[in-house]
């Protein structure tokens, strides 16, 4: 992925505050499952899901100093998710660990024409305003909360506007 080459003290700094989990792709043209029956696929794959995540990543490669907040398990799944956004040049260090929760997965069954969609939510929803750091904010250029179809929910964001004076909307 192609990097942009701005100088690390005119690189705007962005909070990512949203969901983390991984997403597990079952793909080829019959991958429904049927009860009592061990089916075949032609492919899977297990990469970094969640919009927030995305986002983060799109932010960094155009050159971005992007700092993501969020809360994963203390598991295989938490580490990939964290390797994979500092791979991608996104900074990790507010992310929280926690070891009574799983990190959220959700199961794509991909076909060409169509897919469907199982969530395991996990750590997806425990985002509040106690993992934001204030201190964090006060220096940002831009803070952004990001969640999908509700799921995370939006604590985050009367936290952001109280330390920032920056109003927040839920994308």
């Amino acid at each position: 992925m192609m990097r942009s080459q701005a100088s690390p003290e005119s690189r705007p700094l962005i909070v990512v505050a949203g969901e983390f989990n991984v997403d597990i792709i079952v793909s080829g043209g019959d991958v429904m499952p049927e009860w009592n029956r061990e089916k075949l696929v032609e492919g899977f794959e297990v990469v970094l899901g969640s919009s927030s995540a995305i986002t983060a990543c799109a932010l960094a490669s155009l050159g971005a100093d992007v700092r993501f907040v969020s809360v994963v398990g203390d598991d295989d799944f938490g580490r990939l998710c964290t390797d994979e956004l500092q791979r991608m040049g996104v900074n990790t260090e507010h992310v929280t660990r926690l070891s009574v929760v799983k990190t959220g997965v959700t199961m794509s069954f991909s076909t060409p024409a169509d897919r469907g969609l199982l969530t395991y939510a996990g750590s997806i929803p425990l985002l509040a305003p106690e993992y934001i750091p204030a201190e964090l904010l006060r220096f940002a250029n831009a803070c952004g909360a990001v969640s999908t179809l509700g799921i995370g929910g939006t604590g985050s964001l009367p936290t952001i506007k109280a330390v920032t004076g920056i109003q927040m909307r839920q994308v």
